[in-house]
């Protein structure tokens, strides 16, 4: 085990060495802020409305010429985005047929928000077929089936679903135990996912929900 975890570190230390990325600089360290220093937004403003569509990679493309442009010497520029533009940023770097511009002292983060709402949406869409997608069937007939609800729409369908898992838990357990084949697998996800998928997500969302404010 030993011999193997060497030989990925040799690897890994080789292509941060000769992949495509402008962007990454392991070693750089990143500065903490003060903790009895108090921020805020209070003298928050934007520099300017960039007339961009950041949508389309031509926008993207110049709002990040943009930025990097307008940032300090000598300092770290943090740049809050959402989901897309998060991937579309990072697939770039290490793509060599584009060679976009970037800064060993900038980092593109996702807020606390997006990854839980990602999280929830891929607990919904992956199970559609057999779970929410059947179970909604009967609950709501003739309704349309919502392909990518909004996250305050998720929290309820979690919220209602854990309730009713909580009250019949042992029944699932026993329909797995005298399960077998392709119906015995479709019951034990359904299972993960109230034992361990749902609650996961739960408690992702209080850390956010504590530390937002404190």
């Amino acid at each position: 085990m030993y011999d193997r975890f060497k030989k990925l570190l040799e690897n890994l230390n080789e292509y941060i060495s000769y992949s495509y990325r402008d962007g990454i600089d392991p070693s750089y360290e990143i500065p903490i802020m003060y903790q009895n220093k108090t921020y805020s937004l209070n003298d928050f403003y934007p520099i300017e409305l960039l007339d961009y569509n950041i949508s389309s990679d031509e926008g993207l493309y110049k709002t990040l010429l943009y930025l990097f442009d307008k940032k300090l010497n000598d300092s770290y520029q943090i740049i809050l985005v959402d989901i897309g533009i998060f991937w579309r940023y990072y697939k770039w770097i290490y793509n060599p047929e584009i060679r976009i511009p970037a800064s060993e002292t900038t980092s593109f983060i996702l807020g606390f928000w997006h990854t839980y709402k990602e999280l929830c949406q891929l607990i919904y869409q992956r199970s559609l077929t057999y779970l929410f997608g059947p179970l909604f069937g009967k609950l709501f007939i003739n309704s349309p089936l919502l392909l990518k609800p909004k996250l305050g729409i998720l929290e309820t369908y979690f919220n209602w679903m854990m309730l009713i898992y909580q009250k019949n838990d042992h029944k699932l357990e026993s329909l797995i135990l005298n399960s077998k084949g392709i119906k015995k697998k479709l019951l034990k996800n359904i299972q993960w996912i109230f034992k361990s998928a749902i609650p996961f997500v739960r408690h992702f969302y209080i850390i956010y929900f504590n530390l937002k404010f404190l």
